[in-house]
């Protein structure tokens, strides 16, 4: 008998996990405080009464430039398989000529690791009207956070606004994952970008961070042929709270690979992508591809004459842009990366770097 109630209880709670439903309208909600209260995290966020999407309120994130980011972030939620993730998002004015907005939606798990499900690229084109974004958890089922990460480039002063909230899922606050108890866990050190730049036979290595009082050190690895690193270089984390740069130099023997270990103080792992470095050679173009084809990480060096901004952009061979961003150079070669998740056709593109008086274009192969 015994056994057949626990069987009845194991089906009971899967049936309740498969059809429980989070919709979050936030009308019954008057301050920020009353979510955080309720694990909710916000990292650049307002709370709006203004009516911007439906009914009176939602929330604001306020607007966004160059290596800033705004983060929402849920109560960890048990998740059954391919759980469906929807929000309404609206801007408050139309983003400038070359100005950008990036909404990306990711699960992150207890141990800090990260799952990215989808993105969404606004620019001058995108309407003010309301907007829908909706995807489905590509993990097994679990229990994570889910994570609304807006970043941008220029134009500081268009907020987005997010509202309606719905995950087919039921918010866990059970132990280790309640906010209020020992066993909960901070936002993990959340790594903007990760570049370099080689003056010389030296090379620099910077990172942007945003939550860095969650963050313990930095471990920055390499390696000669990009499988095997190994360390070198321990940078401790600041007591800054929020945003945070770093950097380290070292000299450039030969041609190497660098990444970062960002180790939390909640001890979760997690690593930064991987960026190639070799000297430059006095015969060397102003663009250069690492890779050719390229699947999702497009990797490339550019020399740069000055430092400054450059506008980086991917068009097809129609001549229709289908991403674009910008990056912070440094005078001499700068090794950077840009991410394709939102071109889905395989085929011939063009990679477009701009500077104030220079622009580069080199073709590219997408597999």
């Amino acid at each position: 008998m015994k056994q057949i109630f626990t069987l009845f209880a194991v089906l009971i709670f899967s049936f309740f996990s498969v059809n429980a439903q989070i919709n979050q309208t936030f009308e019954s909600v008057s301050a920020l405080s009353q979510l955080t209260g309720n694990c909710w995290q916000f990292s650049g966020v307002a709370f709006s009464t203004s009516s911007q999407v439906n009914g009176a309120n939602n929330l604001e994130v306020l607007p966004v430039t160059n290596g800033t980011n705004g983060v929402v972030s849920t109560p960890y939620v048990s998740l059954p398989n391919a759980a469906s993730i929807s929000f309404n998002y609206k801007l408050n004015t139309k983003l400038a000529t070359n100005a950008t907005r990036s909404i990306a939606v990711k699960l992150q798990a207890y141990n800090g690791t990260t799952t990215a499900l989808t993105s969404v690229a606004l620019d001058k084109q995108t309407p003010t009207t309301t907007q829908s974004l909706s995807t489905a958890s590509t993990t097994a089922s679990g229990v994570y956070k889910i994570v609304i990460e807006i970043s941008g480039s220029s134009d500081g002063n268009t907020s987005v606004y997010l509202d309606d909230i719905s995950i087919a899922g039921a918010y866990n606050y059970s132990a280790p994952y309640n906010c209020n108890g020992t066993a909960s866990g901070p936002l993990p050190v959340y790594l903007k970008n990760f570049q370099s730049s080689l003056q010389g036979e030296q090379v620099q290595l910077q990172w942007q961070v945003a939550e860095n009082e969650t963050g313990d050190y930095f471990e920055l690895e390499k390696s000669a042929d990009g499988r095997t690193f190994k360390t070198a270089a321990f940078v401790m984390a600041t007591e800054k709270k929020g945003d945070e740069g770093y950097s380290y130099t070292e000299s450039l023997l030969a041609a190497t690979y660098y990444r970062l270990k960002i180790v939390n103080k909640n001890k979760s792992v997690s690593y930064s992508n991987v960026i190639f470095v070799k000297k430059q050679t006095a015969e060397g173009n102003a663009l250069n591809l690492l890779q050719n084809p390229v699947k999702q990480n497009l990797q490339f060096t550019f020399n740069a004459d000055r430092a400054g901004l450059a506008d980086v952009a991917v068009y097809n061979v129609n001549g229709v842009k289908v991403c674009q961003t910008k990056f912070n150079v440094q005078k001499g070669l700068n090794n950077l990366s840009t991410d394709l998740q939102n071109v889905n056709m395989k085929g011939t593109y063009l990679l477009e770097v701009r500077t104030s008086e220079t622009r580069s274009v080199v073709k590219f192969l997408k597999d």
